[in-house]
């Protein structure tokens, strides 16, 4: 995943680089140190990289406690990039002009 984010006041470009997903397990003791706990990927993903793609948000609208635990894990500056519910991407709500 590939986000430029164009700052306003100074016209400036930031890119912003991500994956898919935070809690590949495949990348554990590549990517993560060895036996790095599930519950802490997420913190460690975020050290590497600036932004991650919320495939969740896809499949059902994470709770306000699920979004805080993100949240409390994440270093600053760090972004989701929320994809989109299917019921609107799938089911025929958007519609082109």
């Amino acid at each position: 995943m590939f986000i430029v984010d164009v700052a306003k006041e100074t016209g400036t470009m930031n890119f912003l680089l991500g994956c898919a997903v935070w809690a590949y397990k495949g990348w554990i003791g590549e990517f993560y140190p060895p036996k790095s706990p599930a519950g802490e990927l997420l913190h460690l993903y975020s050290q590497r990289l600036r932004t991650v793609e919320g495939n969740t948000t896809f499949y059902a609208i994470p709770s306000s406690e699920t979004i805080a635990q993100w949240k409390s894990q994440m270093s600053p500056g760090f972004q989701f990039c929320p994809k989109l519910p299917r019921s609107l991407t799938h089911n025929g709500v958007l519609k082109p002009n």
